[in-house]
């Protein structure tokens, strides 16, 4: 585009020299607005060339844009599966956590009341025991009482 512009001030400036300095108003006129139009078509010709090659840019431009979206829209699904997957394992090893705490605490409490009824059966040795002893210390007592009075 510059390149262009320069050639029509160039154009300009040797049209200038060449024309004599008599000349009248209309005459000079009509040479500016010849001038006018030749650059004009130059620099829409340099406009149109330029405006090619700015569309060509922005085509690939937009080319490039459109796929390093897609490539970030393929990592985002990527990513948005894998979280997926993990959540379902988590999931997954939350039920049988789950699972496995309730049959724990269903075995703790089968071993408590087996617990309770171990303490029981020997609450009741340990007084069967007791109540023997002392039965046995009276019968004891009694026969020593017996033995002494004969």
């Amino acid at each position: 585009l510059h390149s262009h512009m320069s050639q029509g001030q160039q154009h300009m400036s040797s049209l200038a020299q060449a024309t004599p300095t008599h000349t009248s108003v209309e005459e000079r006129l009509g040479r500016l607005e010849r001038s006018i139009s030749s650059g004009s078509a130059a620099l829409a010709a340099a406009g149109s060339s330029t405006s090619a090659a700015v569309e060509l840019q922005m085509s690939q431009v937009k080319d490039r844009i459109q796929y390093l979206e897609s490539l970030i829209g393929d990592s985002a699904d990527k990513h948005r599966r894998e979280l997926e997957a993990a959540h379902a394992k988590i999931r997954e090893h939350s039920e049988r956590h789950s699972q496995e705490l309730e049959a724990t605490d269903q075995k703790l409490q089968q071993a408590h009341g087996r617990l309770d009824q171990l303490h029981s059966h020997v609450l009741q040795s340990h007084q069967s025991v007791a109540d023997h002893h002392v039965a046995a210390s009276q019968t004891l007592e009694q026969r020593l009482e017996r033995v002494e009075q004969m």
